[in-house]
């Protein structure tokens, strides 16, 4: 599977750079590129405040801004703003839209790593090459994740990390099924789902469903139960690097800064407009943004069944506790941005029943009504992701409050087919 890792990896970074956009939407982005260059520039991590960046930051006890977002994907794009430094000087070039160009491909080796480490996980699972080539190529190609290798959002790098997280777990049921206890794949877990929540920090209501699945693994042989040990130690010394931080910056361990000035930073959202919304609507629901989730549904039913406790842990401590947190809270679409930015995090984990779907179909080979369903699918997907990287997705959602549409709840104003219309209406499209 190295050459197929490999393969796919390249595959997904030639296709994200000829998408490429080369620059910032947000202001999400901004301030998660300004962390990283203050360290780089500064060797800290407060911020210039502005009237814009107002809501995005939070006064420290130095009476310095610092961002409310997680510092764990401005760390990764550190060596980024360096490059760009560099290339800068050597060339002198003007830094500011070089440092911008160059940090844009950040998110493209994420993502690439996404689908390729997807690959890998799906191949430990299922044993099945054509299975783990057919659903990683749908995710990077044919859901809403491939549109967000054009901006700086910190969702694809949660994701990455907990795909490893889950990815290392297999590994290490692999390994255990061989009596072979690979300490080393339980702390390489405890690594990335560090990693996680210092991105991105609500999804710490994660540690303990992850915790749980070793837990179930070690739980026949209770002389290894100890062995947890491995994994807790690296997420507990992440969580006290934070922690730490956190009181540097805000005087308070547990003060991430995500509440600030914002008075509309709270869960205020019903439980059941969000869940719906992220789901169903035609604007933001996943359905939509990523049609083989169809292939989830079809398979769910099997995978509980061949999976039994693992798949009950998988659904109930981890999927549904995202689900529900960031259905509650006041900007459960994810703000403007492509599809349901809210299930990036989790996007790897809502595929993974469809490994018995597929399994099922490619059984029945003589099917080829089936087969051509699966092609259906990803086409689909596929087309939908298009619009996403042809236009500004800010732009288009002002033009479309202008004229007094929603964009979330209104089939022929949702993104997908708006991003068309306003083409039409002479808008220039979002290319580098």
């Amino acid at each position: 599977m190295k050459e197929i890792f490999i393969l796919l990896f390249l595959l997904t970074l030639t296709f994200q750079i000829l998408i490429i956009s080369g620059h910032i939407y947000s202001l999400d982005e901004e301030v998660t590129f300004q962390t990283a260059r203050s360290i780089v520039e500064n060797f800290s991590t407060d911020i210039e405040h502005t009237e814009k960046n107002h809501f995005y930051c939070k006064k420290g006890v130095d009476n310095k801004y610092y961002s409310k977002f997680g510092i764990g994907f401005s760390l990764f794009l550190v060596p980024f703003i360096i490059t760009g430094k560099f290339i800068s000087i050597i060339f002198g070039l003007k830094q500011t839209n070089l440092l911008y160009f160059v940090s844009s491909f950040a998110n493209i080796i994420v993502i690439s790593l996404i689908v390729a480490v997807f690959c890998l996980l799906v191949w430990n699972i299922s044993k099945n090459r054509k299975i783990s080539i057919i659903l990683s190529l749908t995710l990077g190609f044919s859901t809403f994740l491939m549109p967000y290798g054009r901006t700086l959002f910190n969702d694809p790098f949660c994701l990455l990390n907990l795909t490893l997280s889950i990815y290392f777990f297999y590994l290490f049921k692999a390994a255990l099924q061989t009596q072979n206890l690979r300490e080393r794949y339980l702390f390489y877990s405890g690594i990335f789902s560090g990693l996680m929540f210092a991105t991105r920090f609500e999804y710490t209501i994660i540690i303990p469903g992850i915790s749980l699945l070793f837990l179930n693994l070690l739980k026949t042989n209770k002389k290894s139960l100890y062995k947890i040990i491995f994994y807790i130690v690296p997420v507990v010394v992440i969580f006290l690097f934070l922690g730490l931080y956190n009181h540097t910056r805000f005087g308070r361990f547990y003060d991430t800064g995500i509440y600030n000035q914002d008075p509309s930073d709270k869960f205020s959202t019903p439980l059941f407009v969000g869940l719906s919304g992220m789901l169903l609507s035609p604007g933001k629901g996943i359905i939509f943004y990523a049609p083989v989730i169809i292939l989830s549904i079809w398979g769910l039913k099997d995978w509980i069944k061949t999976r039994g406790i693992e798949s009950f842990i998988i659904l109930f401590f981890i999927i549904l506790p995202v689900l529900i947190l960031h259905s509650k809270w006041h900007s459960w679409m994810g703000g403007w941005s492509w599809g349901p930015r809210r299930l990036i995090g989790i996007l790897t984990l809502l595929l993974l029943p469809a490994i018995n779907a597929l399994a099922s179909i490619l059984n029945k080979r003589e099917n080829k009504l089936l087969i051509n369903f699966i092609l259906v699918i990803f086409l689909t997907g596929f087309l939908i992701q298009v619009p996403g990287f042809l236009v500004n997705f800010m732009d288009y959602i002002e033009w479309a409050q202008s004229q007094r549409h929603s964009t979330i709840y209104e089939l022929t104003w949702s993104p997908y087919i708006g991003h068309i219309r306003y083409l039409l209406s002479g808008a220039e499209p979002d290319l580098f």
